[in-house]
């Protein structure tokens, strides 16, 4: 037979354990809101296409990867997205960018898709200041994108991501199709 003060230590510690279960998950779930800034940084592959010619691969380096955005909820965020990388071509140095507007979502607390749409660039890289005559291209662009949060402290998150985005625009009257793959490092403040 249980005696009364069993059956309270027995609640007692139920209760307990609810409770800590509770503020566990809690602290874990930590709302996004307000504004958010993003970099990355990584590297991948460009795989070019120019009308009438075979395809060409290139690596590349990708750095800065901007991203400035606002949470619209605590799992949805609607972002401008500058991706960006180098990569050496016929002796010079490229830049295949991008300008997108798009969306963030966090499907998981953890794990979150990007999709973004706007204007493909293909220029010097910001840092080539030594180009006398450099040559802009614009266009259209898409982009889609995946990344798992694999630290968080507070309001800075670090995640790993990977990252598709198309290019479609014009060189000297030749269009042009440029797909680029990346696997970044993201540092995140929101």
């Amino acid at each position: 037979m249980m005696s009364k003060n069993t059956k309270i230590n027995k609640l007692q510690l139920a209760v307990l354990a609810l409770l800590l279960t509770t503020v566990v998950n809690a602290q874990e779930i930590q709302e996004r809101s307000g504004f958010i800034f993003g970099c990355a940084i990584g590297g991948g592959t460009l795989i070019q296409k120019d009308e009438g010619a075979s395809q060409v691969t290139y690596g590349k380096m990708s750095v800065l990867n901007l991203k400035l955005g606002y949470m619209l909820s605590p799992q949805t965020a609607i972002c401008l997205h500058v991706p960006s990388g180098g990569h050496k071509q016929n002796a010079e140095t490229r830049a295949f960018e991008a300008s997108l507007v798009g969306a963030q979502h966090w499907f998981t607390n953890k794990f979150w898709g990007f999709a973004g749409a706007g204007l493909a660039m293909d220029m010097p890289p910001f840092y080539d200041t030594e180009n006398d005559d450099p040559d802009f291209y614009f266009g259209t662009a898409l982009s889609i994108g995946a990344g798992y949060e694999i630290f968080r402290k507070n309001r800075f998150s670090i995640d790993i991501q990977a990252r598709y985005l198309y290019g479609n625009y014009e060189v000297e009257g030749i269009t042009r199709q440029s797909n680029a793959i990346d696997f970044l490092i993201g540092f995140n403040w929101f």
